[in-house]
């Protein structure tokens, strides 16, 4: 291997590992659900608020005008900048003294967390060649995966010892008294700033991959008439990703109360079964499918990355939804991992063909579009609309797994219809992008 090569995957790799501690940060609050409720005296809906749309919301807001600048200036220092303040603002939550506390720490989660997708996405378009773009997201979104299951693994343990420790909580000086499961916030935000620092020091910002006097940023006016001359792939992608991250950002929101409401599990007991349903067919599925992707684009097949989405959330579909009509943890977290290995194939190959088909001046801004389909649209409204059916559609809190299976049917099923309706079409830009530009 070249260094040129190891100097490739060394920069997916540490991608990676600043993806893993964003969702460590993101999600580390959905083992809260039940103690906030207690001690903030919230509903479902007042919590889903919090883990979806208040984070969501600046999430997107935040990213799209980051995005735009990534595509001019320094993605390193940007990326840098941002792993730092959304670790601060992660930590910060451990301090709060109410529910607007944690609000405004969720929107400084959400606006430093904003600069990952369209940093990382274009760094890794800059650094690896076509053929291996498949395989650099599938080690990309390992952070996915991987700070799902450390955030509901060892989060667990950490509220386990916090809440043994300090069965009181704690007072902390000018701030006052915090309950000891904040504990946990202060513990998981703080490493960040380390790693932004071994991360600026370590990479390098790769030299932009422009084709044939191509500016190095497109004019908006540009990039909006590029989007709408090629509407139906990108309607599919992104409407795909966001049905799909609406499932997974309302089971994601929920599944550790639910093994607390139906099996009378707390988070350090349910971590396992956690682990279970999403590690291992993650990692399995993440590199499966770059693997191949990047085999059959080498032989010549422009469509792969949505015929195999569309094929495998097709085939996710059923053991996806009945996972949670199952009586036990055991059957669930397997059934949930079968279906998991299929559906979240089309979260590596989706943003991997959207770079590959957009212009390199709005690489970013691509990037930054999946952050609204997938945290806007998905995962800020997945979470509220799994209580809402809770609350008004049942009305019983312990019909919480009917609500999880309506909302993984229809979304997974929506997901693969829109990923199969824009396949051609995009095999067809795929074809017409190589025509253009084959060495990029």
């Amino acid at each position: 291997m070249s260094n040129k090569n190891q100097s490739s995957w060394y920069v997916c790799y540490m991608l990676a590992i600043l993806y893993l501690i964003a969702n460590i940060d993101r999600y580390i609050i959905n083992l809260m659900v039940e103690p906030m409720k207690r001690d903030f005296a919230l509903s479902d809906t007042e919590v889903s608020l919090l883990i979806g749309i208040t984070f969501s919301l600046f999430f997107v807001l935040g990213g799209i005008p980051i995005a735009r600048l990534a595509d001019r200036a320094n993605r390193r220092n940007i990326l840098t900048v941002g792993v730092i303040f959304w670790s601060v603002m992660t930590a910060a939550a451990g301090l709060a003294q109410n529910f607007w506390h944690l609000f405004l720490a969720r929107i400084g989660v959400g606006v430093g967390e904003a600069t990952i997708i369209p940093c990382a996405h274009s760094i890794m378009a800059d650094t690896l060649p076509a053929e291996k773009l498949a395989r650099g997201f599938a080690i990309f979104s390992l952070g996915n995966v991987l700070g799902a299951a450390f955030a509901y693994g060892i989060g667990g343990l950490l509220i386990a010892w916090s809440t043994r420790t300090f069965p009181d909580g704690l007072s902390v000086p000018l701030i006052g008294d915090i309950f000891n499961w904040q504990l946990v916030f202060l513990i998981v935000g703080l490493p960040g700033v380390l790693l932004a620092i071994l991360f600026y020091f370590t990479v390098r910002e790769p030299k932009r991959q422009v084709a044939d006097n191509a500016p190095k940023s497109m004019p908006f006016k540009e990039i909006v008439e590029f989007l709408g001359k090629h509407k139906k792939v990108f309607l599919s992608i992104y409407g795909g990703l966001a049905f799909l991250q609406m499932s997974a950002g309302g089971i994601a929101a929920w599944m550790p109360a639910l093994f607390e409401r139906r099996f009378d599990m707390l988070p350090a007991e349910s971590g396992p079964y956690m682990l279970l349903s999403l590690v291992l067919p993650g990692i399995i599925s993440v590199f499966t499918a770059g693997w191949i992707a990047d085999s059959l684009l080498a032989k010549g097949k422009h469509d792969v990355h949505l015929r195999v989405s569309a094929i495998a959330t097709f085939l996710g579909i059923l053991p996806f939804g009945l996972a949670f009509l199952v009586d036990s943890p055991i059957i669930l977290s397997i059934l949930f991992g079968t279906g998991y290995f299929f559906v979240f194939m089309s979260m590596v190959l989706c943003p991997t063909a959207l770079q590959l088909i957009s212009p390199s001046g709005m690489r970013s801004f691509s990037a930054a579009l999946v952050m609204v389909a997938t945290m806007l649209v998905g995962y800020g409204t997945g979470p509220t609309i799994v209580a809402l059916i809770t609350d008004f559609g049942f009305g019983d809190e312990s019909k919480l797994h009917y609500s999880l299976a309506i909302v993984a049917f229809v979304c997974a099923t929506l997901t693969a219809i829109c990923y199969a309706v824009g396949r051609k079409n995009f095999g067809e830009l795929m074809l017409a992008r190589e025509a253009l530009n084959p060495n990029n």
